[in-house]
């Protein structure tokens, strides 16, 4: 089954899902070329993006975002709190001062300057002025951790929950395609062993895994049981991803399809 013919049938059977829908929707803008955050464009107006940053929280909006190029215009107040990112980063300023510190160095800078972080290089804006906006354009390959998507869905396939739990932050969520959530690596372990004991062959075929910043969208069929008690089904997989542990696995899919046949045992 190709990618589209899969998004298709995700897309029908979980049609009342808006929530999927909506990543569902995301997902193809980014297949046809279009970027995450605008379909297409020209020009961008400066001031219609700068009046999208949150006032409070997170202080940044997205302008551009695919699996190889994440644009965002980002205007810090008093305290720039960032950790360290899994991809290259150039920042150009668009106004203010400070000092760009990264990992031990630190230079000042002006409207106009281009800064550069490599991926998982320590760095933050100090002592700078409350009217600073930047420019951030993340490229290249998510560096911050090779493989362990990959790595996760191998012990997934090979049932090895000791190995699956190595993977998760100890704030870990899973949340199902019911919409119900397991919280904590222990109680994640249990939940995994549970659901090995009622599948016993259970596995999952990845078609395409796409980045989107610190976020994983996997596309797979999920499939269990041989002869009349065999199911097959299409999922869709978000992963969040930092400080090289997965922090977040929610799964969308229609499991009426194995529950089923669990009652027709």
């Amino acid at each position: 089954m190709n990618l589209l013919a899969l998004l298709f049938r995700i897309r029908t059977s979980l049609s009342t899902h808006k929530k999927t829908f909506k990543l569902f929707f995301s997902i193809c803008l980014f297949m046809n070329g279009a970027t995450y955050a605008q379909e297409s464009f020209v020009k961008l107006d400066f001031d219609s993006l700068f009046n999208s940053i949150p006032k409070v929280g997170e202080r940044f909006t997205h302008v551009l975002k695919n699996e190889s190029l994440n644009i965002f215009l980002y205007a810090p107040r008093g305290q720039d709190l960032q950790q360290p990112h899994g991809r290259d980063e150039f920042y150009i300023v668009q106004q203010g001062t400070g000092i760009f510190r990264m990992e031990e160095k630190a230079v000042n800078f002006k409207s106009g300057d281009l800064l550069f972080a490599p991926a998982k290089a320590e760095h933050n804006f100090e002592s700078f002025s409350p009217d600073l906006i930047v420019w951030v354009i993340f490229f290249g390959d998510n560096k911050a951790e090779p493989g362990i998507i990959q790595t996760y869905l191998s012990g997934i396939n090979t049932h090895n929950v000791e190995s699956m739990m190595t993977l998760l932050s100890e704030d870990h969520v899973m949340i199902d395609s019911q919409g119900k959530e397991v919280r904590g690596k222990k109680q994640l372990e249990s939940a995994w062993r549970n659901y090995f004991q009622l599948f016993p062959d259970y596995s999952i075929n990845v078609q395409k895994i796409m980045t989107f910043g610190d976020e994983r969208i996997i596309v797979a069929t999920a499939s269990a049981g041989s002869n009349s008690q065999h199911w097959e089904l299409p999922v869709i997989i978000k992963a969040k991803v930092q400080d090289d542990k997965i922090m977040e696995w929610q799964v969308f899919a229609d499991t009426k399809i194995p529950f089923d046949k669990l009652q027709r045992r």
